[in-house]
């Protein structure tokens, strides 16, 4: 029963990424008909992430019930998902149409690059990492659930807090582990330790197939062998515990693993793709981003502000653009706006 429970629940976060990324897609038009559909997926899963960052914050602070929250980012996303659906009916069926057409056609080059991937995530979920930080993490997202609370109680001890945890209250990645959890009935462990690696690795993945399709366009036999050396780097990189390989295939479903190997890459390729469109469009994306990694970690907090104000500075250079720059400086105010709220938790103990 848990094994199709845990089927059902990466089908469903996989829809609605892809929904979701229609959705956002769909945004700007005459964007749409470049991307395909695991773009969207990557997208609409990173958009969720955003959402619920956003949604979470203010409703911690205001130390509501954790349900509130739950019911609310559902109906956001049954909302976001019902529209797009109706509005974005022939967007749909023409990714339909595209995937079919690409499992016709002879795609062997990818074929070395999937089994690799499928077995890495075989690994992750049929066998079982033990790891120190899960006496946190994953606790934090138990305790939300039997408390109906957020980081109101000490997941160690389950005593009161006496103040907010500074360091981990503005990235409530834990409290969506205990959303997913919630919806699928299935406990917080096991959906740390299954579901979200199937979910994150994939993810990853799909980051990485997009930038060999930016280093490499329409020559799939190169796209594949990138692909594939990416996947046996990450075989090999556990030579340290802090490389992002370890990240990946070791621990992927906290959240600083999830903005080594997911957010910031994603957040380089909508830079990039930034950079190519001379940013008149695609940047707003980047508050996105920025977002999501907040979600992850404090890390990602600064990380996402640092990639994106480094693009900033040198494209405002490179195309002799002030405007650059400060479409950049408005994608990182989420990060300005969470490390000045950081930094009086701190300062006042609150």
């Amino acid at each position: 029963m848990i094994v199709l429970k845990s089927v059902f629940l990466v089908v469903c976060i996989f829809f609605v990424s892809y929904i979701t990324g229609v959705f956002l897609v769909s945004v700007a038009p005459a964007y749409n008909s470049k991307k395909n559909l695991l773009y969207k997926v990557m997208l609409g899963f990173i958009g969720c992430m955003a959402a619920f960052q956003i949604i979470s914050i203010p409703l911690i602070f205001l130390q509501m019930d954790f349900r509130f929250l739950y019911y609310l980012f559902a109906g956001c996303l049954l909302l976001i998902v019902v529209y797009s659906v109706f509005r974005n009916k022939e967007a749909i069926l023409s990714d339909i149409k595209y995937l079919g057409a690409n499992l016709k056609a002879s795609n062997w080059y990818y074929i070395p690059a999937i089994i690799v991937i499928l077995l890495q995530i075989f690994v992750l979920t049929a066998y079982m990492h033990i790891d120190d930080d899960d006496a946190f993490y994953v606790a934090t997202a138990t305790t939300t659930l039997e408390t109906n609370t957020m980081y109101q109680y000490n997941s160690y001890t389950g005593e009161l807090l006496e103040a907010f945890p500074y360091r981990y209250v503005l990235s409530p990645f834990p409290v969506l582990l205990a959303a997913v959890s919630k919806f699928s009935h299935i406990h917080p462990t096991i959906v740390a330790h299954t579901v979200f690696p199937v979910v994150f690795i994939f993810l990853s993945y799909i980051v990485y197939y997009l930038f060999s399709k930016m280093l490499f366009k329409n020559k799939k036999l190169e796209q594949g062998i990138c692909l594939f050396l990416l996947t046996m780097l990450n075989m090999y990189g556990y030579y340290s515990v802090y490389t992002s390989s370890t990240f990946l295939l070791i621990r992927i479903w906290q959240g600083k693993a999830v903005l080594a190997a997911c957010i910031l890459p994603a957040i380089f390729l909508f830079c990039m793709e930034s950079w190519k469109a001379e940013f008149k469009f695609t940047w707003r994306l980047l508050i996105i981003g920025c977002l999501a990694a907040s979600l992850c970690s404090s890390m990602g907090i600064i990380l996402s502000v640092i990639m994106i104000g480094c693009v900033g500075i040198a494209g405002a250079i490179y195309y002799r653009n002030i405007r650059i720059l400060i479409r950049c400086g408005l994608c990182c105010i989420p990060g300005f706006v969470l490390s000045t709220i950081y930094l009086f938790i701190k300062l006042k103990g609150i």
